[in-house]
């Protein structure tokens, strides 16, 4: 098993300038005017639907796969309004102007809802997953919101895939210790002083403690 870590750690050092080639550094402590950090159900003008349709899916989800999800994109929020204005992004498309930019501000000025009261959610609308220790939920608010940006078939280092859970199984023995949960390989990465992961200059915004904890139980549990 020794062995096989040093493999991916070696794979890891090696496409990590890759991989941390993001459009800058997410500041948690900025917020943006008028945006209110806890609106995420309904607001007025355009919801996150109508924004992703007209302006992430065509503009950035090819580079940024997780900004289909409303938790990641009001996670970096911050950081991809600074990119859109300076012109970093998007890098794959043309700059945003016109109607698009228009729409995306004007969802940022009205603080950034899910929904609004236009187009409020329906019945069989995908309700928020509580972070617990299994598997929907660390695919969800971990996985998807931090990891398979990179980690997926499509992404830079699709020899770790954590997209689907046949995939996450298929590389337990290498990156989960069920007898030490806080030794496990992957603990060891997203904790790394150095070179942790997400990699800093990625714009992914680091695991909370909350979310490490969670992960290691759900570990210590055997990935239920």
């Amino acid at each position: 098993m020794r062995l096989g870590r040093a493999f991916i750690g070696n794979r890891f050092v090696m496409l990590l300038a890759v991989v941390m080639s993001g459009c800058g550094f997410f500041d948690p402590n900025h917020i943006e005017p008028g945006l209110d950090p806890q609106a995420q159900t309904l607001g007025m003008g355009p919801s996150f639907e109508e924004v992703s349709q007209k302006v992430l899916g065509p503009s950035c989800v090819e580079c940024h796969s997780s900004y289909s999800n409303y938790r990641v994109v009001r996670a970096d929020l911050n950081q991809i309004m600074e990119s859109i204005r300076e012109g970093r992004m998007p890098k794959r498309a043309p700059a945003l102007e016109g109607a698009s930019l228009a729409l995306l501000e004007e969802w940022v000025g009205n603080g950034a809802p899910q929904f609004t009261r236009n187009d409020p959610p329906s019945d069989d609308a995908p309700k928020p997953v509580e972070l617990a220790p299994n598997y929907q939920s660390v695919a969800l608010n971990i996985f998807g919101a931090r990891c398979t940006t990179c980690h997926s078939p499509t992404g830079r280092v699709d020899f770790l895939d954590f997209s689907t859970r046949l995939s996450v199984m298929q590389n337990a023995s290498e990156m989960f210790d069920f007898e030490n949960p806080e030794q496990s390989y992957m603990l060891e990465v997203i904790q790394d002083p150095l070179e942790p992961m997400p990699p800093l200059d990625s714009g992914i915004p680091q695991l909370t403690e909350e979310e490490i904890a969670v992960l290691q139980e759900w570990i210590r549990l055997g990935l239920p």
